[in-house]
Order: C-alpha cells, then structure tokens, then sequence
C-alpha cells in the first residue's frame, strides 16, 4: 500500500484501516474508500498536532483523559475554526473510532454531543417540494420542482430529473458515458446498478419513465454524434465532462432568479436535496425501508439482503415511489414538442452557420482575386508578391490597405446581391 502521510508508519493506525476494511469487505466490499480514509487520515493527523502528541501516545492516555480531550477538540472546532456543530460531532465520531479500534474503552458517561437541525434543513423545510391534497390526503408534488426544472437548461434538466428520480448522487451520475443511455433503449425505465464513489456501498435503482425519455431525447440532441464511451453530461461547447460544481452553479443561478438562493447562503434546490426529496418520496410511498437503502446505496444488514432481490422485485417497489418523483406527468405531447422545437432551433443554428461560413469564404476569395488583379493591372496597392491566402495578404498590405480592400470587396458583393435580388 502507498503511504500518503507519515501516521501510517504507525500500528496503530494501520490497525485502524485495517479494521475499517475488515468491516467494509465482511459486507462484499473491496475495503474502504479511499476519500474515505484519507478523510480520517487527515483528521487524526489535525487531532495530534493540537494535542502535541503522535498516535501512540495519544493511546496511552488514561480513558478518561482521552474522552476529556475528545470533548476539548469538540469545542475548539465549533469556536475557534468554525465548523458546524453537526460536522464537529460527526469528526469526533471519527477519532473515538480511532481509539475503539484500538481497543480503548471510554467511560460510560462520556457521550458525544446531540446533533441539531441544520440550518439547510431548516431552510428546505421552508421551501416544501411536496404538498398534500385535501380531498384525499394524498401526496403530491407541487410546483416548485417543475418550475425550477423548467428554467434550467436542456443538460441540467436532464441532470435533475435523473437525480431525483433515482436518488443517486451527483457524481455518480456524472460518471456516466453516453452507453449508459444507448445500451437501455428497450426498456421504459433505465434500471442501473453500481457503487456510490462517496462511499463504495453497491446500490440498485431505476431511472423512471418521464426521466428516461428525456434521457434519450438529451442523447439524440446534444450527444447524437457521441460514441458510446464518450462523457454522457459535457460542458457546453466542449467534450469535457460536467463537473458537480458546474451543477450546483447552474442550480443556484436558477435558485436566485426564482428567489430560493441568496447570495454567501445555502441553496434551497441544489443537487442533494433531490437526492433527499427521494428519500421522502420512499417514505411517502410506504415501501420497506430495505429496499429504500437498496436504491440509495446506505450501508447496512437491512439493505445487504435487499441487494440480493431480483430485478423484477425492485421494479415493483420502485413503480410504488415513481409517482412521488415524476415532475411533469405523463403529458409525453407536450415534451415531444419542447424536443421539436428545440431540434428546429439546432437546425436552424446550424444552417446559419453554414452561411456565415460561406459568406467569409467569398468575401476572401474575392479579396484575394481583387488584389491579385491589381497587382497585375498596375493597382493602386503596390504588391511585392502574388497573395494566396488571407494570412499572406495581411503580411503585404499595411492594415489601413488591408481594412480599404475589405470595405471595396464587401461593397462589391453588396451591391451585386442587391442587383441580383431586384
């Protein structure tokens, strides 16, 4: 194993990873994340150089000093490097897991701090995404979802339905090639399974029916000529694959105009709160919560045994959550004519374009030809050499004769499209 920093020198800390892998590979699992570790590495690695003292010493305290310096490196993450109570509770869970690991017992009474609500729940909880129908109690999804997605771009509002109806993370989805989409071209919903790259648990869900369909209409409008190991999401322009941060930058422009999004804030629609409006609509549905952890990829015994349930079995869980997370219907005329209208607009783009460059050519060939001619004619320009291409000509000519040609030539062609137009 490479080393990555010198605390692995240590036994105790290699008896640390080796008991995180232990457990990761007791649940089919190649080990630990390597992010994942690196983030524990990192952390032990602050811990020690606040207390002054290396790993092996920091195990030889007593018990009871051990929990006492826990609780002091609580306090000075919250008021002094100002992390956020939840994130302070969740890094001492990671260095007593250090000391457990290794076999130190704390004292009974020592216990980490209750988590709060954070102020992004609070914040989603401000701006609901579902409602509840008073007729018949039942849940739905109200407009805000579909006035978000409708606003944002064509990519992202792939992006957005794909999350939100699978409940996967960013990444993973960005991780995508364009045969994820061509080779689930028979059947209604893409089923997909893999492993989170946050985490490595295995997970197995389905992309539903509205979120497929714009799948493919996406390929066959931005990805037509793509291969199928090509980036499945680029950036605009480019064959660069769409970043996380090109997501969330995309999500809060929209946020903003809508007023979800202010600015040095958390944003109300970023991307993991579609991941979080899945698991409310699990919930909603009123499916077992094995099958829930299955399709989101959370790691425990529960979801170990669901991973193992046939396709079909998930298929009829997952039609139970799909109504909860299906943003525009089944209205499939009115999409096909957003796909039309978008197709036309990219023809019509195209076929500009197509002009623009014809029109420089004639406009260069006609600079070219006349500046031949008056070369040979004895012109007013005094040319040293014959031209041949546009770079030559800007070599020859000051740019005051160079700009007088153009003027001349584009004058020319002017006044012979209007003649030929009478």
């Amino acid at each position: 194993m490479t080393k990555t920093s010198p605390l692995e020198d240590f036994q105790c800390v290699q008896n640390w990873k080796g008991s995180l892998d232990s457990r990761q590979i007791s649940k089919g699992k190649n080990g630990s994340p390597r992010e994942t570790w690196l983030k524990r590495l990192r952390l032990l690695a602050q811990y020690c150089e606040d207390s002054g003292l290396d790993p092996e010493q920091l195990l030889r305290e007593r018990p009871k000093d051990a929990a006492e310096r826990l609780s002091r490196f609580f306090m000075m993450s919250v008021t002094e490097r100002k992390v956020s109570h939840n994130s302070a509770i969740a890094y001492c869970a990671y260095l007593r897991g250090f000391y457990v690991h290794n076999d130190v017992v704390f004292p009974k009474r020592f216990v980490l701090p209750m988590r709060q609500t954070s102020a992004v729940h609070r914040l989603d909880e401000s701006i609901p995404v579902h409602d509840v129908r008073e007729d018949d109690n039942s849940v739905v999804l109200n407009d805000v979802l579909q006035g978000f997605v409708s606003r944002l771009e064509l990519r992202y509002q792939t992006v957005a339905l794909g999350l939100l109806s699978s409940g996967a993370d960013t990444q993973d989805l960005l991780a995508q090639d364009v045969g994820f989409v061509l080779d689930n071209d028979k059947d209604p919903r893409i089923f997909w399974a893999g492993d989170r790259q946050k985490t490595g648990t295995p997970f197995r869900t389905f992309i539903s029916k509205e979120a497929t369909k714009w799948l493919r209409r996406y390929v066959a409008i931005d990805r037509g000529h793509a291969r199928d190991r090509d980036p499945l999401f680029v950036v605009e322009g480019s064959n660069d694959r769409l970043k996380v941060f090109n997501v969330q930058q995309a999500f809060r422009r929209v946020s903003a105009d809508l007023g979800y999004a202010q600015y040095g804030k958390a944003c109300a629609l970023r991307p993991k709160r579609l991941r979080r409006t899945f698991r409310s609509a699990c919930s909603f549905a009123r499916i077992d919560p094995g099958y829930t952890m299955t399709f989101m990829g959370h790691s425990s015994n529960i979801s170990d045994r669901y991973l193992v349930q046939d396709r079909a079995t998930l298929l009829l869980a997952y039609k139970q959550v799909e109504p909860y997370v299906t943003v525009f219907g089944v209205d499939h005329e009115a999409l096909s004519g957003v796909s039309d209208e978008i197709e036309n607009l990219r023809a019509e783009v195209h076929g500009l374009r197509e002009e623009k460059a014809d029109l420089v050519k004639r406009l260069q060939d006609a600079m070219l030809y006349k500046s031949a001619s008056q070369r040979g004619h004895g012109g007013g320009m005094a040319l040293r050499e014959e031209p041949h291409t546009i770079a030559d000509l800007r070599e020859i000519l000051t740019e005051q004769e160079f700009n007088e040609l153009f003027l001349e030539v584009l004058r020319d062609e002017l006044l012979g499209d209007i003649v030929q137009n009478r």
